[in-house]
């Protein structure tokens, strides 16, 4: 798992990235933003009791919040491995938050229980337990650390003031750097970044002079895909036209059992690197035998999950603008964004993400007139009105994203247009359970 490096100071290669990336005043601007950000580096569990007892883990974390959750299960892909047959395949999950470490049940049968109550999930503190099937895990140590953010607010072609943009920006660069050529896995919400991170990723790492493939497998049809990974007959594939250098793999989840077997055969011996995005949890679909075991670990040289924009605080606000400047140097006719519109941004709840925003601030940009963009540009509200312009970016995606996209946006207006949660699961049809465990699958709280 890979640790992060931090210092007082912004590294050589830090400075050497803005460098390539921004113009001394922007690079000046960048290093005016300081900030520092409490994250957890290492902590300690032990088995209290169960069939495990007397196990200990000592574990690392990348740190920050786009870290990748650890897991716990009887699967032999998780981080923690229990032996409890009650547990299972992958139960429960451990992340790393502002310093402070959070479990959290993964919608296991058997549940997650701190004393004598069943809990969705828990902050943990030295000395505190939980309890999954017949095992209680105890955290015996953890290590928070005081994390100065990196110095600039933009790696490549990703941008971001937030403080877990700037840890993961410090953490893309550290990785990019290292002269082994790891294959690396990027999830996340639909429109969160993935394969512009991916991309970013690749313009400085040791591979960016070699060539650069991108292939969507989820727009592809079954029969297409492996014709376009591998090759048919004099034709190349993906993988033989990324020779030397990288190939992003966007939705790898949707790859068949066939292609997955063929890709991790011939990983192991061609010259190239892949990035993977996915916004499904490969982990739980490789432990329930529905994604291939020796690709999934192919793929895990190293991990990033891209942060959901509703979690990146200043960063709406700071994007919009961005969005805007840009539109206007294209354009030659600069607009700007009014208070009230900044308002409306910041209390929305973007279930698209950063692709969802840059649609909206787009379309309020080439719908309004030569003055500032206000609320009302925008589009934004609570009614199903109002949900159109959303609407209207999904159509630009897959239809799997498209679906998750829409169900953010029923269920959130299902919440809205009623008093209770037990209401709107009425009005959905569903029970109150049920209403709960879709919302939560589709993050909409």
């Amino acid at each position: 798992m890979a640790e992060t490096r931090c210092s007082d100071t912004p590294h050589h290669d830090d400075l050497s990235i803005l460098s390539r990336t921004r113009p001394s005043h922007q690079i000046a601007a960048d290093l005016a933003v300081a900030a520092n950000d409490r994250v957890l580096r290492r902590f300690a569990l032990r088995i209290a009791a169960g069939p495990d007892a007397g196990r200990t883990f000592e574990l690392e974390t990348d740190g920050g919040p786009a870290a990748r959750p650890l897991r716990g299960g009887r699967s032999e892909l998780c981080d923690l491995v229990l032996g409890d047959p009650r547990v299972g395949d992958v139960h429960f999950e451990l992340a790393s938050q502002r310093g402070q470490l959070l479990v959290r049940d993964l919608d296991s049968a058997g549940g997650l229980h701190v004393g004598d109550l069943r809990v969705r999930e828990a902050w943990l503190t030295p000395g505190a337990a939980f309890r999954v099937g017949h095992t209680v895990l105890e955290l015996t140590a953890a290590d928070p650390v005081d994390v100065p953010a990196v110095p600039y607010c933009h790696f490549g072609d990703l941008d971001g003031q937030s403080p877990c943009m700037r840890l993961l920006f410090h953490r893309l660069a550290e990785l990019a750097a290292r002269e082994d050529r790891r294959h690396g896995l990027f999830s996340g919400e639909p429109g969160a970044g993935k394969t512009l991170a991916a991309h970013s990723f690749h313009l400085f790492s040791a591979d960016r002079h070699g060539p650069l493939v991108t292939l969507d497998i989820g727009a592809l049809t079954p029969q297409r895909i492996d014709a376009e990974l591998l090759g048919v007959g004099p034709r190349k594939g993906a993988v033989a036209s990324a020779h030397g250098g990288t190939l992003i793999l966007e939705n790898i989840d949707e790859l068949s059992h066939t292609a997955q077997v063929g890709l991790a055969k011939l990983l192991r011996s061609a010259p190239v690197r892949v990035l993977a995005t996915t916004r499904r949890d490969l982990q739980r679909l490789a432990a329930a035998d529905r994604f291939d075991h020796g690709l999934y670990r192919l793929l895990t040289g190293f991990q990033v999950v891209l942060p959901p924009l509703r979690e990146r605080g200043r960063d709406i606000a700071f994007l919009a603008e961005k969005f805007v400047e840009r539109l206007g140097a294209a354009e030659r006719q600069p607009r700007t964004l009014t208070a009230d519109a900044l308002e409306a941004l910041r209390d929305h709840t973007w279930p698209g993400n950063v692709r969802e925003l840059r649609f909206i601030v787009e379309r309020a940009y080439f719908a309004g007139s030569r003055g500032p963009i206000g609320r009302t540009d925008l589009g934004l509200g609570r009614g199903p009105d109002s949900g159109l312009a959303r609407v209207d970016s999904l159509l630009r995606t897959t239809h799997d994203d498209a679906v998750s996209g829409f169900e953010s946006i029923y269920f959130r207006h299902q919440i809205d247009a009623h008093r209770t949660k037990i209401g709107a699961a009425r009005a959905s049809g569903m029970t109150g359970e049920g209403f709960r465990l879709a919302c939560r699958r589709v993050r909409v709280y």
